[in-house]
């Protein structure tokens, strides 16, 4: 009885949150060394995951790679920046898209602007969606102006 309780724990272990663990608030993965920009700043760790030293760097990471996105990688609505970056599987890509959009108040169809007013929402509640973390949309616009000076 008493091996059955202790493999019925080992099967329900918890899934363990890298975004928290690496101070990833919005999951980003290593790009492989000749792509990567963040080299110093990030280092390789489980699953692909980048780690950043505090949660400062890891937002302003999310920061510029999100205003990347909608700059150069042709995600100019909310909807095609939540595909983007949404999990593979099709069916849980719309439920990203719309638990995101529900959360930040904004339409799938809205244009996007980096560092517009709804920006800082739009990253909040990216980063409650991938670990569960609260971030202040009024913490990310102190660290875009702290980025902008």
């Amino acid at each position: 009885m008493n091996r059955l309780k202790t493999a019925r724990q080992g099967i329900q272990r918890e899934r363990k949150n890298y975004g928290l663990q690496l101070r990833n608030p919005l999951n980003i993965r290593q790009m492989p060394p000749r792509r990567s920009r963040r080299r110093g700043r990030c280092q390789r760790q489980q699953a692909g995951f980048c780690c950043f030293p505090h949660f400062d760097a890891g937002i302003c990471a999310a920061i510029r790679l999100v205003a990347h996105y909608i700059l150069h990688g042709g995600c100019d609505t909310v909807g095609k920046l939540l595909e983007h970056w949404a999990p593979s599987c099709p069916c849980r890509r719309d439920l990203y898209v719309a638990c995101v959009c529900g959360r930040c108040g904004l339409s799938p169809m809205m244009p996007l602007r980096p560092y517009g007013p709804a920006f800082a929402n739009l990253l909040s509640a990216m980063a409650r969606q991938e670990t569960g973390m609260r971030l202040s949309p009024l913490y990310v616009e102190e660290l875009l102006g702290r980025m902008q000076a």
